[in-house]
């Protein structure tokens, strides 16, 4: 199948979970299932930094249907998984 010329389709969706989390709950997790701590510099907040955000996915459910069904915890071990698999234990 063929689309009419200049009828290409296209959208940029957030993809991801519409419940915010802080910054260090994230970091904890992926320590968690990392297994060890993350190396860690902190500094004060920086031009354009914000303190809350999250993925407003409602774009992406009214065009397919999708909504978001993984909690943070599953979502990271899912993802270490894969990207211990993909690029190797050392690569963490």
């Amino acid at each position: 199948n063929h689309l009419p010329s200049g009828a290409v389709p296209h959208s940029v969706y957030n993809i991801g979970h519409s419940s915010p989390v802080r910054l260090m709950d994230f970091i904890h997790e992926i320590e968690r299932v990392a297994g060890r701590p993350a190396v860690m510099q902190m500094e004060e907040m920086q031009p354009g930094d914000v303190y809350s955000t999250f993925a407003d996915t409602s774009r992406l459910h009214d065009a397919t249907g999708y909504a978001p069904r993984v909690a943070l915890p599953e979502g990271i071990s899912r993802f270490y998984e894969w990207y211990v698999g993909f690029y190797g234990e050392g690569t963490v």
